[in-house]
Order: C-alpha cells, then structure tokens, then sequence
C-alpha cells in the first residue's frame, strides 16, 4: 500500500498493489481526527473488498461496475465494524451513504445503476454516487430480506464459480437465488426494479377506512422537486419490488412483500400499539409518510422515549420527514415538531443527518426576516449538549465525532461562548506553535477563530500551511484560510 501526493483518485486497487492519495492512507495521532482516522479505516477496507470483487471476479463491461464499486462500498462498512465495534458503522452507512444518494437520486437526473457503456469516454461517467452508494445500499436492503447467511452463502458460491473469470450482475442473482431456501424468491425479478430504472418510491402509510385495525400502504416514485413529472423511461413504469417491514412498541419487527403488481398492500397493526414504525433500520432503499394521526404517534413516541427507536430509525423519520417536507407531501409544522425533540438527542447519529437539514433550512431563510428567530432556535436545541461536552477532546470515536458536529452548528448560529472558545484557542496557537490543538477541534478553531481576528493571524496561519507536510491538517488549515470576513484577504 502506497500513499501518492496529488493522486487523482481517492484510492485504486491492483493485486499487488494499493496507491491512495495520501489523506485516505497516512495516519498520525498527533495530527490526524477521529474523522481521519475512520476515513483510512474505511478506504483501506473498501480496497481490500476489491481483491474478490474486481480483482478475483473481474466483470464483464463496465455496465455492470456498480456491481465492484457498491460491493466494496458496502463491504469497506462491515470490515470496519469488525474491528471497531463502538463505530456503530451501520448506522454511520445510513448517514453517510444511503441518505445522500436518496437525495441525489429523487431527482429527474439520476440514472439507473446499471448503465449502458458503449463509448470509452463514458466509463469515468459511472465512477459517481449512483455506482458507490445506492449500488451498496440495494445491496445492504437484499442482505437484510435474504438474510445474512443466506447472503454471505449465496456471494462465496459467486465467487467460487466465477474466480479468475468475467461475470455479470445476473450472475450474481442467479447465486444468491440458489442459495435461499425453499426456493420461494425471484431474486433477479426483485432486484432489477432497483438496478435497471433510476429513483426510489415512497410508501404512503394510513389507517384504513373501514378497519381500524388495518394499515393500508401504497407506492409511487418520490421526487424531490414538487412540479416534476416522471418520464415514460422506465420499464417498469416506476415501480418496485418492495420489501415492507415495520415494526411497534407491542410486536417484534415483520416483513410484507408489496410487489409491483399490487395495487396495496394491507397489513394488519400490532393490537394494543401505540406508535408504529415501518422501514425498520432503514434496510429498505424508500422514504416512508404516514397519515397525520400516525406522524403524531411518532411525534408523541419521540418527546416522551426517543430511546424506544434505534438511533438509525430516528434519523430515517427525520430524514424522512425533511425531504417529504421539502417535496410538498408534509406540513412543516409536523417536521418542527419532530425536531423538538432534540435536546434529549445524544447520539451521534440522528444529529449527523438532522443537523444537515437544519443547516439547510438555515441557509434558505438566511436573507428573511426569521433567520435570526432561526439562529436562536438552533442555538436553543445545541446549547446544552455542547455545554456538557465542552472542548476536551475526551469521549468515545462517536463522542468526539458527535462534539464537532454539534460545536459547528452551535459557532455557525452565532453562540458566543463556542464563538469565544474558537478565538482564543485560535489566538493562542498563533502566539505559541507549540501550543496543542487537539485534531478534533483544530477545524473548528480554524474556521470560526478566523472570523474577527486581523490579518496577522490571517498570515501566520498562511505560513504554517505552506510548511505544513501533513495532507489531512493542510486540508483543515485550508478552510480556515478561507473562513476570513476580509474579502481582500479572502481573494489571496
């Protein structure tokens, strides 16, 4: 494994023979963040994944790269979790990969993930979102319905069959089909209304008119702009294969298959139940919106039990809740009450997800009458976290991970004390090279120190990152650079 200054790529793997660029393979505990350090993990292992998948079975065309790309994407996750087990890094996929690329991929400009490549010029097209990360959340959704045994059987019988030769993605199909038991699923069927047409539906969950106890589900794509319209491009007419779990505070978790076919599907409620949840763990590659009497079971659940909902299952209903928001199909009122919940949230996950929509929400009203109300509010929901957490950079991987995100929204919204805090830790390390800037908060530091001070500091920081040989603090180092008010400075 080799690490290469200015590499165009992030990493590339060759028997033999791993190149990175060097923020994604060299690691220093002085210089390098809990961000760092898990992005090495991760390339490391999403290369290594590439032995079997690229290497070992090497794919026909290019048509089917999702196939090696969302493979080792999916994978890089479990080979870190492997060894760091308090990464939680099954809820950081959700974060991470699965909800950005369902962003990404409720536009009309998405593409299939298996695309048509006829030109060498269009290989480099594919290398992108669609590729990476919905191939390896498809993937994550097929794992969850066959089964995990099933799965890691039906992808060792792929990897026998096909070693030191070419494959196609129905090759794989055909594998894990042979390996469910019973025989009683059409893996292929299933998995080509996700790979062969762009998008993802939602599931509209309500209560149904003449049964009380009857929850009535339909599906139709989501499109994140409310005046698109679906195109006739789609051989299957946008719809899906699409496997339905929910679960509630009286039931274990259940699976309803919705086939395209179907009209509805009817499902039967947990008697007793208070709150239901559909979409458990967020396997499932789809946005869910229920009924208003249902979002305010939710809504109840989550001011009075948040922790009766996994930390991935909290921020799928809030990621949920912003994009449905954002395309039209939910009250805004009905999101914000959600969110109020908040300041009893402690994990990192959730605030990973909603923090980014909250900052978006922020940015959309920062040239409005309301965005000051909006500064106080987000500073109403942050500031008691990030009093207890305070700047020692002390706490577990998602602790510190957590810290950040949470400082950077409560600086971003103009709270004085992480404001203060980032100024003189900033003044501090320019008066003192040696003064220590713990790695997690060095961004911080940088970014919002940089707001009010002169221009001297503006220079030694300058200086320091032209000597500086470390990539990743030269990135930090980078942004705070460009964090000044000065625009004459900022032009330098």
């Amino acid at each position: 494994m080799i690490a290469i200054p200015d590499f165009i790529s992030g990493a590339m793997e060759h028997w033999g023979l791993i190149t990175y660029r060097e923020t994604n393979l060299l690691y220093d505990d002085l210089g390098s963040s809990s961000y760092n350090k898990q992005r090495v993990a991760a390339v490391v292992a999403h290369e290594l994944a590439h032995m079997w998948f690229g290497n070992l079975v090497t794919l026909e065309w290019w048509d089917d790269l999702w196939l090696n790309e969302g493979f080792a994407s999916y994978i890089e996750y479990k080979g870190v979790a492997n060894y760091e087990k308090d990464w939680d890094m099954e809820g950081q996929f959700v974060v991470d990969d699965l909800h950005r690329v369902m962003a990404l991929d409720g536009q009309l400009t998405s593409h299939p993930i298996v695309q048509p490549v006829n030109h060498p010029d269009e290989i480099t097209e594919i290398f992108d979102t669609i590729s990476y990360s919905k191939g390896a959340s498809v993937l994550r959704m097929l794992e969850d319905f066959l089964g995990p045994e099933v799965f890691r059987e039906g992808v060792s019988r792929f990897l026998q069959r096909y070693k030191y030769r070419n494959a196609v993605t129905n090759n794989l199909w055909d594998e894990l089909e042979a390996a469910v038991p019973g025989k009683g699923l059409n893996v292929t069927s299933v998995m080509d209304t996700w790979t062969r047409q762009m998008g993802l539906p939602v599931l509209s969950v309500s209560k149904s008119p003449t049964d009380v106890n009857k929850l009535v589900v339909r599906q139709k794509r989501f499109l994140s702009d409310p005046t698109a319209v679906s195109g006739e491009d789609s051989p299957y007419n946008y719809l899906w294969d699409v496997p339905v779990t929910f679960t509630s505070d009286t039931s274990p978790r259940e699976l309803h298959w919705f086939m395209r076919d179907m009209d509805k599907l009817v499902v039967t409620r947990p008697p007793g139940s208070s709150w239901v949840k559909f979409n458990v763990g967020q396997y499932g590659y789809y946005r869910v919106n229920y009924d208003p009497e249902l979002w305010q079971e939710l809504i109840a659940l989550l001011t009075t039990n948040p922790e009766a909902l996994s930390p991935t299952d909290r921020a799928s209903l809030l990621d949920d809740a912003f994009n449905l928001a954002s395309a039209g199909h939910l009250p805004y009122p009905t999101v914000l009450s959600l969110v109020a919940y908040l300041h009893k949230e402690t994990h990192y996950i959730p605030w990973a997800r909603v923090g980014a929509h909250l900052d978006k929400v922020g940015r959309l009203l920062r040239q409005t009458e309301a965005y000051p109300y909006f500064r106080k509010y987000m500073v109403s929901l942050v500031e008691g976290h990030v009093e207890k957490l305070g700047w020692e950079d002390t706490g577990s991987h998602l602790d510190r991970r957590k810290r950040l995100w949470l400082m950077f929204l409560a600086c971003y919204n103009g709270y004085e004390p992480c404001m203060r805090g980032a100024r003189e830790r900033l003044v501090a390390w320019v008066n003192d090279p040696n003064y220590y800037l713990p790695p997690n908060t060095r961004s911080l530091v940088y970014r919002f120190g940089m707001q009010t001070p002169g221009v001297g500091v503006w220079e030694t920081m300058l200086q320091r990152y032209v000597q500086e040989t470390n990539a990743q603090e030269k990135t930090k180092l980078a942004v705070g650079l460009a964090s000044t008010t000065e625009d004459w400075v900022a032009q330098r």
